[in-house]
């Protein structure tokens, strides 16, 4: 479950790096 915990995690953290990203793009 801790395993899944950090998966999602890191899958949230890429999201809203690839979001600020765009908010800086646009």
């Amino acid at each position: 479950m801790l395993k899944d915990f950090k998966r999602t995690k890191l899958t949230i953290t890429k999201l809203v790096i690839a979001s600020n990203r765009m908010t800086f793009w646009w």
